[in-house]
């Protein structure tokens, strides 16, 4: 059943995006003289259209030099292919309903291909500078529980690094810089440090920029649906080498002080027909005076947190949809696509990643550091 389901979701993005690209490139040729203009053209656009899934097949064979070009020239189409096709659409839509003169609207319709070339590429263009540069939001929470002798925490949340081909030793570096000048007590990943295939995270040696961030408790991190597509264990192993360690359906206290849970990635269920166990599960035996973090890389369910009892959950996986409309739909899927929701007593934030899947780029959102703030107020006085 879940191949069936699987099947039938890829089946009908594959569709989605030739037809996507079949209407823009057949919209631009028919904008070019007929030629050897037009037949270059249609032949760069054909390439760029199916340069990320090569990209993806051969990066598990070849370098990441080799290979790179290929993966960032078909993801910056990707997000050109978005804006273009909705440009065209509208514009065709609009032109349809104006109840123009043919004539005009034959002269706006050859128009629209250009002017939708000039947007698509301005917008794309846009988004790129928004995504090279991390963001850091800040929150602040109250616990009204006794930690240890800590009277307060701070903690910088990574969601969704995807390293890999196109978040790179340059992209990586950044972010890492970032952090460290916030000076975090402990950093936490909430899944899809790994995008997919480990083989560029290895040749570039990215694990080692991770390891150059600089805690005073450490850092801990969650499988995402990523891992599971590349290869959990494989990723898991090359990272703990790095020092991140990995709470896999497990509990861990940290200096007598706080409780770290982490769940294993809902996709698990998918990818290595492993279930993982419930909250309830994971949280025996838990110490429930202290205060109690859970990374949880799928914000789904998330009054299971507040039941059991959680403080703090810490999610990512939605990107805030990465690319404008796309935010529509993870909103419309999840109960908080990015930000911030209460649940009774229980504090949930989930962000939309540092770094991004796909075309380097974000129109819509951002890419986020999360710092929070927390302060202890249970009774201190003994």
């Amino acid at each position: 059943m879940r191949v069936i389901i699987f099947s039938i979701v890829v089946t009908i993005l594959a569709v989605a995006y030739g037809a996507a690209n079949f209407l823009v490139i057949s919209r631009v040729s028919l904008a070019l003289p007929a030629g050897a203009v037009r037949k270059a053209t249609v032949f760069i656009m054909v390439t760029l259209a199916s340069a990320y899934i090569l990209g993806r097949i051969l990066e598990r064979l070849l370098p990441h030099a080799v290979v790179s070009p290929l993966i960032w020239g078909g993801s910056i189409w990707f997000a050109v292919l978005t804006y273009l096709f909705l440009f065209i659409a509208a514009s065709d839509i609009l032109l349809k309903l104006a109840g123009l003169a043919a004539g005009l609207r034959n002269v706006l319709e050859a128009a629209v291909p250009w002017c939708g070339v000039i947007v698509a590429v301005a917008v794309t263009a846009y988004g790129a500078v928004v995504a090279m540069g991390p963001q850091v939001t800040r929150y602040e929470f109250s616990i009204a529980k006794q930690a240890g002798d800590l009277r307060e925490l701070s903690i910088v949340v990574l969601s969704d690094l995807h390293m890999g081909n196109i978040m790179g030793r340059r992209r990586v570096g950044r972010i890492v810089a970032a952090v460290n000048e916030l000076h975090p007590d402990i950093v936490l990943f909430p899944g899809d440090i790994v995008d997919e295939d480990l083989r560029p995270v290895m040749e570039q040696d990215l694990g080692a920029l991770l390891k150059g961030i600089n805690t005073r408790f450490g850092k801990f991190a969650v499988t995402g649906n990523h891992e599971y597509i590349g290869g959990a264990e494989k990723a898991v192993k090359y990272l703990e080498s790095e020092g991140i360690w990995f709470l896999r359906d497990k509990t861990v206290t940290v200096a007598e002080s706080f409780v770290l849970i982490g769940r294993e990635d809902k996709s698990s269920e998918y990818f290595a027909l492993k279930r993982r166990k419930s909250l309830e599960k994971v949280m025996e035996g838990v110490n429930r005076s202290l205060p109690s973090i859970l990374m949880d890389h799928q914000p789904c369910k998330l009054q299971e947190a507040e039941k059991a009892g959680v403080d703090l959950q810490l999610s990512g996986h939605t990107h805030n949809g990465q690319l404008w409309p796309f935010n529509w739909i993870t909103d419309l899927i999840y109960e908080k696509s990015w930000g911030y929701v209460p649940k009774g007593s229980t504090n949930i934030v989930v962000s939309c990643g540092a770094g991004t899947w796909g075309p380097p780029v974000r129109v819509g959102s951002i890419s986020e550091i999360v710092y929070i703030h927390l302060t202890f107020t249970g009774d201190y006085s003994n």
